[in-house]
Formats: C-alpha cells, structure tokens, sequence
C-alpha cells in the first residue's frame, strides 16, 4: 500500500487468507490465489486500518467481514419482514 510516494508495510495473516478461502468454499486455491481473489477486500480493511504512522498494517481474521454478515448484506430481504416463519 501507499500513501503518496511513500511505502506502507501491510501483512495478512494464514489465518486470514484461510478464513477468505472457506469463504468461497474453494480449498484447493494457493495463498497467493486467495489472495489476489480478495485483493480488493483486503486493500480496503488495510485501507481502513491505516492511521498514517501505524506500521505494518497487520490483518488478522477477525478484521475480515465473518461470513454470515457477507451473506446478509448479498440477501435482499424486504425491510420490515420477519427472519424466521414465525
């Protein structure tokens, strides 16, 4: 990552990338392949980390969105309507 011309350290945890991994449900990608899928995620909670001096940025799994709050935000629920059948 960079701010301006100047360099900032980033790092993302196997536990991370494992966690990013399950959520595609595609074990057999590399780390490298996990990572350039989710490049633009990753970037973002980086991005989002980022206070100007802090370095390295460190990503860990519990900066990741889980995946049941991904999967809310992609289901297009109806404001106003129960979750459940009740």
């Amino acid at each position: 990552m960079f701010d301006g011309n100047r360099r900032v350290d980033c790092q993302i945890s196997n536990a991370a990338l494992s966690a990013l991994r399950d959520m595609r449900t595609n074990p057999g990608l590399t780390r490298e392949g996990v990572f350039e899928r989710h490049r633009r995620l990753i970037e973002r909670v980086a991005s989002n980390q980022y206070q100007g001096d802090a370095e390295p940025i460190r990503i860990f799994a519990k900066h990741l969105p889980s995946t049941k709050s991904r999967a809310n935000r992609s289901a297009k629920r109806p404001t106003g309507l129960p979750l459940s059948g009740s």
